[in-house]
């Protein structure tokens, strides 16, 4: 079995690839799912909040440094969250420039790993949650199918024009014109796409399957790919 989907939106020119490559944005009318948005400011929110205050610790100063704990970013997850509800996309371009903001954070593999869990987490909640569930008991070959159709739905809506496809054997999810390649030519922010696809197959198949990046744009392959291993 084997399945491909375009999202429909014109091809862009493929960016030069390797570190020293400038990032190709999205195009101007692309869209993102506000979830994905939402969940990297999230989690950018909760790394940034103390563990603990000093007691010599001036918070006036201390605080405002912290982006996640910022009144402008209480602002923005309370507008993202306010367009998740109504179902409306946000333009990509707010989401390129989240992501080039948390890059240049030291942990930023953390913030993005999270934000992807977190991003599934939001995307099946109430019924997509029980349709996982009963994924995961069913006959083998028909959890993989659902896997692979829910795993194509959720990269047409957070994908930003890049074309997904979805592969049956072994379980592959396919990108070309990655967001996250074309921002980040340094590869980090791919995992974030990681972090979301391992989750999602964590509910769909089981507990402790992995996703791993064998394919990468930046490295200079044709798409990014991601293989789930069950």
């Amino acid at each position: 079995m084997e399945a491909s989907e375009s999202s429909g939106t014109q091809a862009r020119p493929r960016p030069r690839m390797g570190h020293e490559a400038a990032p190709e944005p999205p195009p101007r009318d692309a869209e993102v799912a506000a979830v994905l948005p939402l969940a990297l400011l999230e989690s950018v929110r909760a790394h940034d909040r103390p563990d603990e205050v000093l007691e010599d610790e001036n918070l006036t100063v201390s605080l405002p440094r912290r982006l996640g704990l910022s009144d402008v970013i209480h602002s923005q997850i309370r507008r993202y969250e306010d367009a998740r509800r109504k179902g409306r996309p946000v333009p990509a371009r707010e989401l390129v420039d989240l992501i080039r903001l948390v890059i240049r954070r030291p942990d930023a593999e953390e913030i993005l790993e999270e934000a992807g869990r977190g991003l599934i987490d939001r995307y099946l909640a109430g019924l997509g949650e029980r349709r996982a569930r009963i994924a995961r008991v069913l006959p083998r070959p028909v959890s993989r199918a659902a896997f692979l159709r829910r795993a194509r739905l959720l990269s047409r809506r957070i994908a930003a024009g890049a074309t997904p496809a979805v592969h049956h054997a072994p379980l592959r999810i396919a990108l070309e014109h990655s967001l996250t390649a074309e921002v980040d030519p340094g590869g980090v922010a791919c995992r974030l796409y990681t972090s979301a696809f391992q989750a999602l197959g964590d509910r769909y198949l089981r507990p402790g399957v992995r996703a791993e990046h064998n394919r990468c744009e930046t490295r200079g392959d044709e798409a990014c790919e991601w293989t789930v291993q069950e």
